[in-house]
C-alpha cells in the first residue's frame, strides 16, 4: 500500500477499536481512554515516524479510535462476553468475521501481511488480549493456505476466514524440534485410515468448545512427522481448566492432554513438518513483531503526554525508545511485504528487538506515571501485565537468544539501543 488513500477495511476501524478498548478494562483491569499523547498529535499505538507514514492513519486532537467513535463507550457489546463476565475469543472473532478483517492478505495471490499487520498492531495498542487472540486464529488460516477448496480442511479456512469457526495455533513445540531444542512430544500411531494421538500440548490459545487445534506429532520414535487438526471436546482431547493469568486473561489458554485421540487422512495438514514450518514460520514471527509494536507504541505515546515537568527528566529515555521502535518497525514493513523471501534470523531478531523494547517502553510508563500506574486497574498496569508476557510467549526469549546465538548473532543489534531500562530484564 502506497499514498495515503486508506484501504476500505479501516473504515471498520473507529467502532472495532473502541469495543475492543472496553474488553480489555472488562477482563484485564484498566478503564480505556484517549492517549495521554493525543492532545500532541500523535496516533495512537504508533510511534512517531509510523503515525506520519501508515496511510493517514495519525489520530487528531479527538485521540484514541475509542473516542473517534462517537465518544460515550459504554462497554464491548453483549457478543464479546462470555458467561459469568468473563471475556472469551468467540465474540471478537465473528466480530471480526463479520467485518471481512480475519482473511486479510490471506487471499490466493497474497504472498504480504502487510495489511493484517497493520491491523493486529492497532488492536495490541488497546487490548493485547484480542490482539492475541486474532494472532492465534489467523494463523491457523496461514497454516491452512495450501488446502482444496472443497475438502474438509478447506471448508474450515473458510470458516475461520467467516469468523464462524475459531482457530487455536499449538506449533511451539515444531517450532522448539525445528531449532533443535527437544522432540514434538505428541506420538501418532497409525490407526484405522488415520492416527491415534497421545501425549501433551503445553500451552495453547482460543481454546473455547469446537476450537480447531492445529499440531505437530512424531510417527513414533521414527523421523516421520505430521501436521493435524484436532477439535476441542473431541473424544481423548481434555482441556485444563484455565489459571487466573497476570494478563490476556480473555485468551482462553491452557494445555491440553490427548489421549487415544482421533484424526482421520482428511486432517492431516502436512507430513512434510521442516517445509511446513519455513513457510509459516516468517508470518507468525512478523504478526507477533506486529503486536508487540502495538504495544509498546501506545505506551510510548502515554510517556510522552505524561512527562511534563520533573517528569522531562525520562526524555532522553523515551526518544532512544521511540528511536528503537521506528527501526524496528521499518524492518518490518520491508519483511512483510514478502515474507518467504525475509532473511530467517533477521525475522527472529526483529521479534527479539521489539519484545525487549516493549517490555522497556510499559516500565518506562509506569515509571513516568508514579503511583497511579501501580493501582491494578489502571491501564498502564494492564500494559506493564500484557508485556509481562511476551518474554515466555512461544517462541519464547530463551529460545530466541538461543537460535540466535546459534547462528553467530549478538542479540544486541547494531545500532538498536541498549536501554538502562533492560539492564534488569535481561
Amino acid at each position: 500500500m502506497t499514498g495515503t488513500t486508506a484501504p476500505a477495511w479501516r473504515r471498520h476501524l473507529p467502532e472495532l477499536l473502541a469495543h475492543i478498548a472496553d474488553r480489555a478494562a472488562t477482563v484485564d483491569g484498566g478503564a480505556a481512554g484517549p492517549p495521554a499523547a493525543a492532545a500532541d498529535g500523535v496516533a495512537a499505538g504508533m510511534t512517531g515516524s509510523q503515525a506520519a507514514t501508515t496511510d493517514g492513519l495519525a489520530a487528531g486532537p479527538t485521540g484514541s479510535p475509542a473516542a473517534r467513535a462517537g465518544g460515550g463507550v459504554t462497554g464491548p457489546p453483549a457478543a464479546y462476553l462470555g458467561g459469568g463476565g468473563v471475556s472469551d475469543p468467540c465474540g471478537l472473532l465473528r466480530d471480526l468475521g463479520r467485518r471481512e478483517l480475519l482473511a486479510l492478505d490471506a487471499g490466493p495471490g497474497d504472498t504480504g501481511v502487510t495489511e493484517v499487520a497493520q491491523l493486529i498492531e492497532l488492536i495490541a495498542a488497546e487490548c493485547l488480549s484480542s490482539a492475541f487472540s486474532f494472532w492465534a486464529h489467523r494463523m491457523v488460516i496461514e497454516y491452512l493456505r495450501e488446502a482444496g477448496r472443497d475438502t474438509p480442511l478447506g471448508l474450515l479456512r473458510a470458516g475461520l476466514a467467516a469468523g464462524t469457526e475459531v482457530g487455536s495455533t499449538a506449533m511451539a513445540a515444531a517450532l522448539q524440534e525445528m531449532s533443535g531444542m527437544r522432540t514434538v512430544p505428541v506420538v501418532a500411531t497409525p490407526h484405522a485410515g488415520g492416527f491415534r494421538l497421545d501425549g501433551p500440548i503445553r500451552w495453547a490459545s482460543n481454546l473455547v468448545p469446537g476450537a480447531a487445534v492445529v499440531l505437530p506429532a512424531r510417527i513414533g520414535d521414527g523421523s516421520e512427522r505430521i501436521v493435524a487438526v484436532v477439535r476441542v471436546g473431541d473424544p481423548g482431547v481434555t482441556v485444563a481448566p484455565p489459571k487466573r493469568l497476570l494478563a490476556l486473561n480473555a485468551t482462553a489458554s491452557s494445555s491440553i492432554t490427548l489421549s487415544a485421540a482421533r484424526v482421520d487422512a482428511a486432517h492431516v495438514v502436512t507430513d512434510d513438518l521442516a517445509a511446513f514450518v519455513r513457510r509459516a514460520r516468517p508470518v507468525l514471527l512478523l504478526l507477533q513483531t506486529a503486536f508487540c509494536l502495538g504495544l509498546a507504541g501506545r505506551a510510548t505515546d502515554e510517556t510522552r503526554g505524561i512527562i511534563k515537568g520533573e517528569g522531562a527528566v525520562l526524555g532522553p529515555d523515551l526518544e532512544e525508545l521511540t528511536a528503537g521502535l521506528a527501526g524496528v518497525a521499518e524492518q518490518a514493513r520491508r519483511a512483510q511485504r514478502a515474507p518467504a523471501a525475509a532473511d530467517p534470523h533477521e525475522v527472529t531478531r526483529l521479534r527479539y528487538d521489539a519484545a525487549q523494547l516493549t517490555l522497556a517502553a510499559t516500565r518506562l510508563e509506569a515509571t513516568a506515571s508514579g503511583g497511579r500506574g501501580y493501582a491494578t486497574d489502571s491501564p498502564v498496569n494492564r500494559r506493564l501485565r500484557e508485556a509481562a508476557f511476551l518474554p515466555v510467549q512461544s517462541p519464547s526469549e530463551t529460545q530466541l537468544r538461543w537460535e540466535l546465538g546459534r547462528a553467530g548473532k549478538d542479540v544486541h543489534r547494531s545500532g538498536l539501543p541498549v536501554l538502562p531500562v533492560l539492564d534488569g530484564q535481561r
